[in-house]
């Protein structure tokens, strides 16, 4: 049985010290080699020194994942702790990050701004959906220029206004960002990517919108490390 195992819902439980000890009285006693079980014996003899002599109130109550760390690494501080949590963090965030989407070139962004400006806008600081859609009374340019017919521009854009941000997010290249402020982006294969930043972590980048089941728990495992990052960084660890 995996000692970390729990019924807990954070993945990052504290371990109680029950089942460490027990855990390192079975491998001192059953273990293939010799020299295993003599070096089991010996972390069990200084972990219950330890937890005599050193162990605080809130250390009492169970392991954490940075205390083994800080045992394994002495003469590690807590920012240290903090920065090897985090790349455990890091880790499980680029098994599930998507690759950034692409931002569209100068030459595109020009082209989308002329249909804007010259086409729709025509001196307004914001459009609508039907004037996406052609407008009342298109002539013959906007005609030739109108991409989408009312139903779809409404099912897009609802009756909101719609700035120059916001139509260039939603008609530049499917799967692309528009502008780099852009904050959601559907790629090609349908996939709702939104942008996700951490700052403990010092992590950009992004994630689907509509996770696996695999991809939650992952997520619980970010954020249980997110959280020992912060408090191994404030100095108040445990």
């Amino acid at each position: 049985r995996n000692p970390w195992d729990s019924e807990s819902e954070n993945p990052l439980s504290r371990m109680r010290w029950a089942t460490f000890i027990h855990w390192l009285e079975q491998e001192a006693s059953c273990g293939i080699q010799q020299t295993y079980r003599r070096s089991v014996a010996a972390l069990l003899r200084g972990v219950k020194l330890w937890r005599q002599m050193c162990a605080s109130p809130e250390q009492a109550e169970g392991i954490s994942l940075g205390l083994l760390l800080s045992w394994a690494f002495p003469s590690s501080s807590s920012a240290n702790i903090a920065e090897m949590l985090s790349w455990l963090a890091l880790n499980e965030l680029e098994s599930i990050r998507w690759p950034s989407p692409r931002l569209i070139d100068d030459e595109e962004r020009k082209q989308l701004e002329r249909i804007f400006h010259k086409v729709y806008a025509k001196g307004r600081a914001a459009i609508t959906a039907d004037d996406i859609a052609g407008g009342d009374f298109p002539d013959r340019q906007t005609q030739i220029m109108t991409l989408v017919d009312s139903r779809l521009a409404r099912h897009v854009f609802g009756d909101k206004k719609i700035d120059w941000p916001t139509f260039l997010e939603h008609m530049c290249e499917m799967g692309c960002q528009g502008h780099p402020s852009v904050t959601r982006v559907r790629n090609p294969e349908g996939v709702c990517l939104a942008r996700c930043r951490r700052t403990a972590l010092n992590f950009h980048g992004w994630l689907s919108e509509t996770p696996s089941e695999m991809e939650v728990e992952r997520r619980k495992v970010v954020d249980a490390l997110e959280a020992e990052v912060v408090a191994w960084r404030s100095g108040i660890g445990y």
